[in-house]
């Protein structure tokens, strides 16, 4: 409970998929991937070249014990993609089959696209199913608890929440009990616009902002830095629109958007490593970084809860945020089980007590291992509520 006397302090939380499996262990990604490859095996029975060549790689991966992350069953589709378009700039050295070799080349870059949405389809339809959040579901209980442990650490500043997960279920605790105070990345400067997403069925569609401009009079913010089930681009007039989740679930989109009766396409970062990094330069993902680093400088606390740390654009972020610090923040790292080790959580933060003077561990980062559930009530977590943020001495 906050205690009126204590002072204000700004908190950033990193969040990613432990606290979904708080709430579900069928937000497991082997769990999901498993469904997705089960989902294929079925499809690849149709005559639907897309089903039975996505079949073909999902056994792949089995046997290469790789489907323990989605991820690998889309990645390859957008380096095709990407690979096929750059070849067309070398279609020219075909001499008369010039033309012809472009155009299959075009095809080729196009059918890995279609491929990849096949898979990313069913990924979010599975997320969607399997993240419904009702105020009355018992389930949401320890994500609610960590949410209001958040709340009442910072003694009224500022908490702003960088989530990696595509569901609303951060979404539907911070409402619950905080939506007074709570911002995203939605622009609250504009009303909704009436849009037909599906045919025969509308939704109310709301700006995604442009600038990082989020109102100081709401204390909390929620930014999804890899996108979200409710983010949806329109390729035809170039929009970015947030949807209420249960008008997207109710119209069938994620099925729509499959069989190509859409032209509405999800924002979500979920591909491979390699293409991640170029896409996590494009908008909006460029702004939400760019927006949680700059509370990642000024927090005097850090909480970074269910991830493994093994993104390497979100450690870019963390690194830089570290390096352009005068101070070192609090640090508690809230997992289950014996994995990130000191040692990576250390150098994904950029931890250098060489170059930077950063003082050690010991005085700035607790780690609590038994999950999101206990984390509250644990004494990792007073310590780290209680501590103050640690000078950097002076490089000699």
């Amino acid at each position: 409970m906050k205690n009126p006397n204590d002072p204000k302090k700004s908190i950033a939380v990193l969040i990613g998929n432990g606290a979904s499996i708080a709430y579900s262990k069928n937000l497991l990604i082997p769990r999901i991937t498993s469904e997705i490859v089960t989902r294929l095996d079925c499809a690849g029975n149709v005559d639907d070249p897309a089903a039975q060549l996505m079949q073909e790689i999902a056994q792949r991966l089995r046997v290469n014990n790789a489907a323990e992350n989605f991820e690998a069953l889309v990645g390859p589709f957008d380096e095709i993609s990407d690979v096929t378009r750059m070849m067309d700039r070398l279609a020219g050295l075909a001499g008369d089959r010039a033309l012809s070799i472009q155009d299959a080349l075009r095809q080729s870059s196009a059918f890995a696209l279609d491929l990849r949405r096949y898979a990313v389809s069913h990924i979010l339809e599975v997320i969607a199913r399997e993240s419904t959040a009702r105020y009355d579901d018992s389930r949401m209980n320890p994500l609610l608890k960590f949410v209001r442990a958040t709340v009442d650490a910072s003694g009224g500043g500022e908490v702003s929440y960088g989530n990696l997960n595509y569901d609303a279920l951060l979404m539907a605790a911070l409402c619950q009990e905080h939506d007074g105070l709570l911002c995203d990345m939605t622009d609250g400067r504009f009303t909704g616009q009436n849009i037909e997403v599906v045919p025969g069925y509308a939704m109310d569609g709301r700006r995604l902002r442009t600038v990082g401009n989020l109102p100081p009079n709401r204390r909390l913010s929620l930014i999804h830095l890899h996108g979200s089930l409710t983010w949806l681009h329109d390729t035809v007039s170039g929009e970015y629109r947030r949807f209420p989740i249960d008008s997207l679930r109710s119209s069938g989109y994620w099925e729509a958007w499959r069989e190509g009766e859409t032209t509405w396409e999800p924002i979500v970062v979920l591909t491979n490593q390699n293409t991640k990094t170029s896409l996590v330069e494009d908008y909006p993902f460029r702004l939400t970084y760019e927006v949680f680093y700059s509370r990642l400088v000024t927090a005097d606390r850090w909480i970074i809860a269910g991830t493994s740390l093994q993104d390497a654009c979100v450690n870019e972020m963390l690194q830089r945020a570290w390096r352009d610090r005068g101070t070192v923040p609090q640090v508690l790292v809230v997992t289950h089980g014996d994995g990130p080790t000191e040692n990576e959580i250390l150098n994904a933060v950029g931890w250098d007590p060489v170059w930077n003077s950063d003082p050690a561990p010991t005085k700035w980062l607790g780690v609590h291992r038994d999950g999101l559930e206990s984390a509250p009530d644990s004494f990792e977590w007073l310590w780290w509520s209680l501590s103050e943020p640690v000078e950097r001495p002076k490089a000699a």
